[in-house]
């Protein structure tokens, strides 16, 4: 679905087989960087399915997976936390990288940090699409 900035679009997900397809983007190497986005799960709808995944880059999240915890790897660090508070109702979600050496990932649940897990591991994006 195509549409220009601003244009107060909104996107309808059956839960089936929808997807938003993001052209390249690009981010630099070991570089800062927050995904949010908001999220309603019912808890009759748990499934093990990512949100989103940069492809090339080793960077996803399952929000949340079958077992009401969210989970968001980083090449191959990983950080999750209970989702179980935020079931059934809209939720914030922002996945935070410093993606330096000795860097930080965490995750935000509306503000709040619920999990995070201090690295020696960077990020590892590249001009690569989002899907």
């Amino acid at each position: 679905m195509a549409s220009k900035s601003g244009s107060s679009v909104a996107l309808d997900f059956d839960g089936i087989d929808d997807y938003v397809n993001v052209p390249v983007i690009s981010l630099p190497a070991n570089s800062d960087y927050t995904i949010e986005f908001w999220s309603y799960v019912a808890t009759a709808d748990l499934q093990s399915e990512r949100a989103f995944y940069i492809y090339g880059s080793n960077i996803m999240a399952h929000t949340p997976w079958s077992d009401q915890r969210i989970y968001f790897d980083d090449n191959g660090v990983r950080v999750d936390g209970n989702y179980a508070a935020s079931m059934n109702k809209w939720t914030h979600v922002a996945l935070v990288s410093t993606g330096t050496a000795g860097g930080f990932k965490g995750i935000y649940l509306d503000g709040i940090l619920i999990a995070s897990n201090p690295t020696g591991s960077g990020s590892n994006p590249a001009s690569t699409s989002m899907r």
